[in-house]
Order: C-alpha cells, then structure tokens, then sequence
C-alpha cells in the first residue's frame, strides 16, 4: 500500500476522461431474481423476464454542456464497507461496452478519506475472468490494514486483453438464497446446459443488490460443477460476506457466468458406492461419507461434488473435495467426506428441510495422471475416542525400498455386516520420505454421536507418491 496526500479531486482530474466511473453513477440494471422480504427463509428464484428502459424526450433546448462519454469498460455502483470480521471490503460492477471479447481485466481501486486525501489504492482482476461484449462482471477488493477513516471509493479499469473465447450461454435453475447465523450470504442453485454443446464453466459469480438497485456485496464460485455436456445439470454456491448491518435492506441478486463451449472431455470408468451415509457430528457439521472407485484403465487425479436439495428441487447447499490421494489407481477405491459445507452448517435445522443429495465427479477437474505409488506398513497402532472424535494414531514407515515425496494415511470405518462406510478422515505428509524413514500419524475421524464403535471394522490404508 502506498500513502499519498493526493486530493480526490486532482485524482478524478487526471482520468475521468480515461476510464473512471463515481460510485453515484448507476448503469441499467440487468435481469435480476426477486427476493422475498422474509429472509433468512430460503426463496426460489423468480422467473425473469428482460425489459429495455425507456423514456420521453423534449428537445427544446440545446444542451448546456457534452455529456461525458460512456467508458468502454464502465465500472458502477462501486462501494466499501467493513464486513463481520473488521476487514474493509470495496465491490463493485464492471461493464464490457465495447463490441470485442475481453479478459485479464484489471481495476485500480482508489480509497479517500472525508479530507479527499488518498489512504490506499490497489489493483484487482475482475471476478469472472472474460466478458462478451455488453455482459458485467463483480470485482472486489480486501483491504487487510485499518482503514477506520475510510469514506470515498472508486475503481477505473486499467488493463485488459482481447480474447477469442466461443461464449455458450447456459441457464441457471432452482436458485436460493439464505443467510446464516454469522450474517454471510449463500446463493446455491444449478446450471443447466440446454444448448448442443459440452460447456466449460469458467468461472461464476453473483452480486447482492438493496432494494433501490445499490449493490451490498458479490462474491465468486465457492464450490461447484465446472463442465457440463449438453443436456446436463450441475450444482453451484457462491458465499459472500456482507455489510451485517444492512441485511435487511437486500433486494435482488445477479448471477454472471463465464461459460464456453469446448470439446467433449474425456470418458472415465468411475462408479461411486451406493448408498452414501450421512450424519451430523456433535458440533452440528453435516457430514456425506461415500466412496467412488477407478474401473477405467489409467490412474487418475479428480475432485468430486455434492448438492443437497430440498422436497421443491431447490438447492439447499454444495461441497466440493479432492480425494485423499491425489492418484486413484485403476482398480482402486479412495473414500470421501463432504464436510465443508456453507448454509448447512451454519443455519440451524436447514439440514431437516434436505430430502436428497447427488454426487458426481467434475471433468473439468478429473485427469490422467502417471504417478506411481508405494504402501508404507502401519506400526504401534492405538485408538481412542474423545469428544465425538473416534483417534486412531500410530507410525507410518517407509520401506518401500524407494525415495517417497509425500505420502497419505486415510482411517476409514466400515459398518461390520453391510460394509457400508459411516465415517473417514486421512491425514497428509508433504516432506520426502527417504527409504526406511517414518513419521507419526494422529488422525481424528469425526463420527455420528450415538455411532458403536465396538464392533466397527477399520481401515487404516498407507501410500506414498513416488519421486519423479
């Protein structure tokens, strides 16, 4: 950051005639979804019906002055405020006006306090990363220091790149909003792909709007489906951090997708196990335990996604996680805990509302990959249970006969008689392991409060990725 005794006025000097827009400005609204007053309830996105603006005009007069131009990236409804943390937060819009695709999009960020003097300026890119000719994006900006004096914001684009993306519009359904206990905002729904090709979604992102049109806050995809084929659907969330205090002044929402259509991607043998389990543990986290095994010829790297919806089809909330092991191997099979979820977590009983879920992997993040891997043997294995936590520790050596650069111990724990998994946990150790080298390993596996674990049986599996 970089303190300047520049007056905004000599600042708004300089580049109103480049590229700068006042947070006053308003440009037309787009689309957006109704949302009901009645909030925090969940509310089902509105039908949308587009309308062009119009108005009567008398020209009896000559104009006093030119009016100024409109900015070829226009950024509007600019503003800051201090979220739940402490932490000062500018969001803003930004408009592509000109008639070519964009991306890398840049926007200095300017603060002043009530005095006009500058207290901080930094750059941002734009949340979604390639516009279309007419579409907006949301940015933002988190400002780390005190900024107490803050009072004045403005943003100016100030670099871009030309690019030859092939847009593909796709559809969202099914959209909710909640807020939860902690004053942060969700918006959860699906994408749906109704055109003729596969779709990759390159990035999402929404904004929350008061009820005169302002924007509060916009945020980028938390957890998602990133590739769709035609005829598809996926779940998506995107949690914001608002101003608390103006909670009750939220209107409507906007979603914006950078989405594209690309080659279909490639087809991969994977079968998860049915059914899952799920559970909430004793500090109210919800839990989605399952497995998904590799029947397809090559080893792979993926990321799988989780949605729970509700008796209407509305998405109450997703998860998305890696796989403990960044290799599945062919023939294998690695367990799963969706447990980072948003709303589900954090809005009492919204989890008795959930009446299903999906699972599915994401092309967009599922490859090949040639690592090859090692077991490593178990040695002075102990297990506990403390606190809701079922505490497997032990020591994982090496002796594999070759240099490991990571390695993995993932506790799993079978129901004894369906074999169905009710829980897991793994823990990860990035340091290279030479030949005969070991490492402790304490594990602790969250588990359903009235879970027996007497006679539960329990893996515990060790590998370790070889050197390259």
């Amino acid at each position: 950051m970089k303190e300047r005794r520049i007056k905004r006025w000599m600042l708004t000097s300089l580049i109103i005639g480049i590229t700068l827009v006042f947070s006053g400005c308003q440009s037309p609204m787009e689309p957006t979804a109704a949302i009901s007053d009645s909030l925090p309830e969940i509310t089902p996105i509105a039908n949308i019906t587009s309308v062009s603006p119009t108005a009567e005009v008398q020209a009896s007069l000559e104009p006093l002055v030119s009016p100024i131009p409109t900015p070829v990236l226009e950024v509007y409804k600019i503003q800051g405020f201090y979220d739940q943390y402490g932490a000062y937060r500018v969001v803003g819009l930004l408009k592509n006006n000109t008639d070519q695709f964009l991306d890398n999009i840049e926007v200095e960020v300017t603060i002043f306090d009530s005095e006009g003097d500058l207290l901080y300026s930094d750059v941002v890119y734009t949340l979604l990363y390639t516009l279309a000719p007419g579409e907006s994006t949301p940015f933002e900006l988190l400002v780390r220091d005190s900024l107490s004096e803050a009072q004045d914001v403005f943003g100016a684009a100030i670099g871009f790149d030309s690019s030859n993306l092939e847009r593909q519009v796709i559809q969202t359904r099914n959209s909710v909003v909640a807020i939860d206990e902690n004053g942060n905002l969700h918006i959860t729904g699906e994408l749906f792909n109704n055109t003729q090709d596969p779709v990759q979604i390159n990035g999402l992102a929404a904004a929350i709007l008061d009820k005169k049109g302002g924007l509060l806050t916009a945020g980028d995809l938390s957890a998602g489906i990133q590739y769709l084929d035609p005829g598809e659907a996926g779940p998506f969330r995107v949690t914001m951090l608002g101003p608390v205090e103006r909670i009750p002044e939220i209107g409507d929402y906007q979603i914006y997708i950078d989405s594209e259509a690309v080659p279909p991607q490639d087809y991969f043998d994977l079968k998860f196990a049915e059914p899952q389990y799920y559970f909430v543990d004793q500090f109210d986290s919800f839990h989605l335990v399952g497995e998904i095994a590799n029947n397809s010829e090559r080893s792979l790297t993926m990321r799988v996604v989780a949605a729970i919806y509700n008796q209407n089809g509305q998405v109450l909330d997703v998860a998305s996680t890696d796989l403990p092991f960044s290799s599945l191997e062919s023939g294998s099979m690695l367990p799963y805990d969706f447990k980072y979820w948003g709303p589900l977590n954090s809005i009492p009983g919204l989890v008795d509302s959930a009446t299903k879920y999906s699972v599915q992997w994401d092309p967009n993040w599922t490859y090949p990959n040639n690592r090859g891997t090692a077991e490593l043997s178990i040695s002075n294995e102990t297990n506990s249970v403390e606190a809701g936590y079922a505490i497997y520790e032990g020591i994982a050596v090496n002796n594999s006969g070759n240099i490991l650069q990571n390695a993995v111990v993932i506790v799993s724990i079978f129901d004894p008689l369906s074999s169905q998994i009710l829980a897991m946990n793994y823990q990860s150790y990035f340091d290279e392991l030479s030949d005969g080298q070991s490492f402790a390993y304490r594990i602790e596996v969250a588990i359903e409060p009235d879970l027996y674990l007497e006679n539960a049986k329990v893996v515990i599996v060790a590998k370790g990725e070889l050197a390259e």
